[in-house]
């Protein structure tokens, strides 16, 4: 918008800035987050909602541009391994974890070192990336989230 199409009227002009304001604030909510250094929380295993237990840690994932690495939570233990990346396809393997055992979040974490074995590609749709197996099924759907701080 130039400044000769802008309206005259006062109360026009305060609409038109509201409007102006409001598209820009839903852009940036939509802007792509990058794969990597993103915290991507899990929110989907295939197309199951992840539901925590009260005060139980979200399981999450962190692709790191440093040798290839990938961080995260399972669900109960730390884990780290190792990824390759080739434009849209993406392998995961050599994945160590802690080795606690929980009360909570084990069924989530053995459903997560499941998915992470069998993904081979993904996707990023704004704040989500999605996992997919070699058939293109999705395995898992993450959400962009701030990073957390270390506790």
């Amino acid at each position: 918008m130039n400044l000769r199409s802008m309206p005259r009227c006062p109360g026009q002009l305060v609409i038109v800035a509201l409007v102006m304001l409001l598209g820009e604030s839903c852009a940036a909510r939509s802007a792509t987050s990058p794969l990597k250094e993103t915290y991507w929380k899990l929110t989907h295993l295939e197309d199951k909602p992840v539901i925590l237990a009260d005060r139980q840690r979200e399981p999450s994932l962190v692709f790191r541009s440093q040798e290839s690495r990938v961080t995260g939570f399972s669900g109960c233990n730390s884990m780290t391994g190792a990824y390759k990346l080739d434009g849209d396809q993406v392998t995961i393997d050599r994945v160590i974890a802690t080795k606690m055992a929980c009360l909570q979040g084990m069924e989530i974490e053995g459903a997560v070192f499941k998915a992470l074995e069998q993904v081979r590609s993904w996707k990023i749709a704004g704040r989500h990336l999605e996992l997919y197996d070699s058939g293109g099924k999705m395995l898992a759907r993450f959400e962009a989230r701030p990073v957390q701080p270390v506790k």
